[in-house]
């Protein structure tokens, strides 16, 4: 059901850069992105109320700066509950699994993510349920992630963090039922303004 779907905007500041990604990248950058989610998703198997795993993500963009990397349907959103006394939050989308970006230096992007943690452990009580609202007051960190390198090699890491987070739905679109039965309803009006008209001029 497209009811479903939800969106998430975000935007933030990049704080650490490391000098072979630059100047591509450089500390103070604008961090805008957004992903689309099926809120009804359930948890992947395995998943438990401590620790849970959803594919549910539609599609995904991650910028900084001049560059953007995107995906279609690249899972996948973290929930975690009260792991180590930790509540986790995280979106992560990857190379193998669809996320596409431009190579920076000769470097390759590998994957992108976002990572909300609270450290009281207090934000969520249940894993197996999808967020649909999340407040960045409730997280005392968070983190914009570009991964580049190479699986099994170096890797350089351009983070930021967020500012700004807003999940939001479509437009409520009433059912056709609701259609039939105003049409109905706007029929009976002009029907009876008709009938008062014709009763007042024979």
């Amino acid at each position: 059901m497209n009811a479903a779907l939800l969106t998430a905007n975000y935007s933030g500041t990049l704080t650490d850069v490391p000098t072979e990604l630059m100047p591509q990248f450089a500390v103070g950058q604008t961090v805008t992105g957004s992903y689309t989610f099926e809120s009804t998703t359930t948890a992947r198997a395995g998943s438990t109320s401590s620790a849970a795993f959803f594919d549910a993500l539609t599609n995904a963009s991650y910028s900084a700066g001049t560059y953007t990397a995107t995906t279609t349907g690249a899972p996948e959103i973290q929930v975690d509950n009260d792991v180590a006394g930790n509540d986790r939050y995280g979106v992560v989308s990857s190379v193998p699994n669809g996320l596409s970006g431009a190579d920076v230096n000769g470097i390759p992007l590998l994957f992108a993510s976002l990572r909300l943690d609270d450290s009281t452990g207090t934000v969520f009580s249940n894993a197996l349920v999808l967020p649909t609202m999340i407040d960045l007051n409730d997280f005392d960190s968070n983190e914009f992630i570009l991964f580049f390198g190479a699986f099994e090699a170096d890797t350089f890491v351009v983070s930021g963090e967020l500012t700004s987070f807003e999940i939001t739905g479509p437009a409520v679109v009433p059912e056709p039922s609701s259609f039939f039965l105003a049409s109905i309803g706007m029929v009976g009006l002009a029907v009876a303004g008709y009938r008062r008209r014709r009763a007042r001029n024979p």
